[in-house]
């Protein structure tokens, strides 16, 4: 019984940590140290979970280390991202353009028209190439969140 609630004390502190994963087995590994030196000396296992005190505020105390990254980085990169999208649509849309039949300065016309040799078009590419680039961002999400919550 003793020993299932230091398990979940132990539990309850790793889910408060806001640190690396390696800093958090590190703080893992010196709390059950420390448990299970109070408990050699004779220490009630009860009373040393007691005097660590809530296991929040002992997370708080203990992992100093840096911030993981949160819903801000996300929020960055999808505004990089769209701003990237809108600015190569607005490239491939450039209605200063000459026309498509112009030579030169555009000062003369011509009746060659020039074909892509691409089996879409441009705005066509650009968006698919965008949504690609917008589901890649939200599977690396998805997976980073996965892996957060499994340390848990």
């Amino acid at each position: 019984m003793a020993e299932r609630r230091s398990e979940e004390y132990i539990r309850q502190v790793k889910r408060a940590l806001r640190c690396p994963r390696a800093q958090k087995r590190e703080i893992e590994q010196d709390l059950r140290e420390a448990l299970r030196s109070a408990v050699e000396n004779g220490e009630d296992e009860a009373a040393a979970l007691a005097r660590f005190g809530p296991a929040d505020e002992f997370a708080r105390a203990a992992g100093g280390g840096k911030p993981l990254r949160g819903k801000g980085f996300l929020l960055t990169g999808t505004l990089l991202l769209a701003a990237g999208a809108g600015g190569t649509a607005a490239w491939f849309s450039r209605p200063w353009q000459a026309p498509g039949d112009a030579i030169g300065q555009a000062d003369a016309a011509t009746g060659i028209q020039v074909v892509s040799g691409l089996p879409v078009d441009g705005p066509s590419l650009l968006l698919g190439g965008s949504a690609l680039l917008i589901l890649l961002a939200l599977g690396c999400f998805f997976m980073a969140w996965r892996r957060r919550r499994e340390e848990q």
